[in-house]
C-alpha cells in the first residue's frame, strides 16, 4: 500500500541516519576542531529524520508518496552538503598540518647538521658562530612559504659544502661559507615575516 511504501522509505533515510551517526563516531579523529562539526551535523540529521521519518510518517496515513520521498531526499541533500563542505575543511587542515611538519622537519635537520659541522671545527670562534646558525635555525618560523623553496634549497646545498669544508678542515672556506649561510638564513627569516 501507500502507507507501507512511504513508511519504508522514510525507515531507510532514518537508518541512512543512525549510519552516518555510527560512521563519523568511528572515523578518522585527527583533526578534532573539524570532526567534532562532522559528528555533530549528522547528530542533527539523525534526530531530525527521527522526528520526520520515525515520528510523524509512521504515525500518520494518507500522506502523497511523492512529498514524503522530496522531504527525505531534500533533508539528506542538505545533510551531505554540509557534510562534504567540513570534510573539505578538514583536508585542508591535513594538508596544511602535513606541510607544516615537513618544514619543521627541515630545520631541525638543518640544526642538526650545523651541530655537527661545529664539531668539526677546531677554531673555537668559528665553532660558536656555527653553534649560534644552528640555534637560530632551529627558531625560525616554520610556516613558510613555497616562493622561498628556491633560497631553503641554497640553505641546505651550502650546509652541505660548509660541511665538505670542515671535514676537509679548510677553515678560510668555513668562514667564508658560514657568513654566507648567515646572510640567506637572514633573508629566509626576514622574508617568512614580510609575506604574512
Amino acid at each position: 500500500s501507500k502507507f507501507r511504501f512511504y513508511s519504508w522509505v522514510a525507515y531507510a533515510f532514518t537508518l541512512v541516519g543512525f549510519l552516518a551517526v555510527t560512521f563519523t563516531a568511528f572515523s578518522h579523529r585527527k583533526y578534532p576542531m573539524f570532526n567534532i562539526p562532522v559528528m555533530t551535523c549528522a547528530l542533527v540529521y539523525c534526530a531530525l529524520q527521527f522526528i520526520f521519518g520515525g515520528i510523524i510518517v509512521m504515525c500518520l496515513n494518507g500522506l502523497s508518496t511523492a512529498l514524503v520521498v522530496v522531504a527525505e531526499i531534500a533533508l539528506f541533500a542538505v545533510y551531505l552538503l554540509l557534510t562534504v563542505v567540513l570534510l573539505m575543511f578538514r583536508a585542508g587542515a591535513r594538508e596544511q598540518d602535513n606541510y607544516q611538519s615537513e618544514k619543521v622537519g627541515r630545520l631541525r635537520k638543518l640544526k642538526i647538521e650545523l651541530d655537527a659541522v661545529a664539531a668539526l671545527v677546531p677554531d673555537a670562534a668559528l665553532r660558536d658562530r656555527i653553534s649560534r646558525l644552528a640555534e637560530k635555525a632551529g627558531r625560525s618560523d616554520p610556516m613558510s612559504d613555497p616562493r622561498l623553496e628556491e633560497l631553503e634549497d641554497r640553505i641546505e646545498s651550502n650546509v652541505r659544502m660548509l660541511r665538505e669544508d670542515a671535514e676537509e678542515q679548510e677553515l678560510e672556506r668555513v668562514a667564508e661559507r658560514l657568513g654566507k649561510i648567515e646572510r640567506m638564513l637572514d633573508e629566509r627569516n626576514a622574508r617568512c615575516i614580510a609575506m604574512k
